[in-house]
């Protein structure tokens, strides 16, 4: 790893670690958008799902309540202090699922590990994504889907929410993340939309792209 590399590494563990104990408290966004991942992944009772970057379980919880009693979902982070603050609520909580602290461009598991792998908004933030993409790739088991990622856009403008969504996601997130409201949506304008990209990789393709969803 680069020192410029292993700089960004540090500022965005430091900066999250700042934030972990309120990060998501208001309006809930991330957890709104987490849970559309989850249904966009498609995941089954049964299955074992890796969640990257789990921040304070945005993708994680509901996951957890899709693959049920029968599955598994591990979370990995590279803040300690997200993942401390993650496992606590999910204690209290009462969900089976726990967060390691863990680089995702070097991820600790075997290969052919998970039916999916899902990084909600978390993407933007590590150095080599490319790496990280081969990472997801390598624990995924052959027949998986492949993995599925989110990444918020730059924002446009305060609109009115989106159809179930909290107000005041259009306002700004720790480490600069912001929702796009309105905009190209397959070509249609849709106005109170929040641009999300959901993109999945195959064993085939690691680059490959699905259609955006609002």
């Amino acid at each position: 790893m680069n020192g410029d590399a292993a700089g960004r590494k540090a500022r965005a563990k430091t900066q999250f670690n700042t934030v972990a104990a309120e990060y998501d408290a208001g309006p809930g966004c991330f957890a709104h958008f987490g849970r559309r991942l989850v249904t966009a992944a498609e995941i089954q009772p049964g299955q074992r799902v890796l969640d990257v970057a789990s921040g304070r379980g945005a993708v994680l919880f509901p996951c957890a309540e899709r693959v049920g009693q029968t599955g598994e979902v591990v979370g990995v982070d590279l803040a300690d202090e997200m993942v401390r603050a993650t496992n606590a609520e999910a204690s209290r909580k009462g969900i089976p699922a726990r967060v390691q602290v863990m680089d995702a461009e070097r991820l600790d598991f075997a290969e052919a590990t998970f039916d999916r792998v899902l990084c909600g908004f978390g993407i933007m933030f590590l150095p080599d994504q490319l790496r990280a993409l081969g990472e997801f790739r390598r624990v995924v088991f052959e027949a998986g889907t492949g993995f599925a990622g989110v990444r918020a856009e730059s924002d446009v403008g305060a609109v009115e929410p989106g159809e179930g969504e909290p107000e005041g996601c259009h306002a700004a997130h720790p480490g600069g993340l912001r929702a796009r409201r309105s905009g190209e949506h397959g070509g249609e304008k849709r106005e109170g939309c929040t641009a999300i990209e959901t993109h999945r990789w195959g064993p085939e393709n690691v680059n490959s792209k699905s259609d955006r969803s609002c």
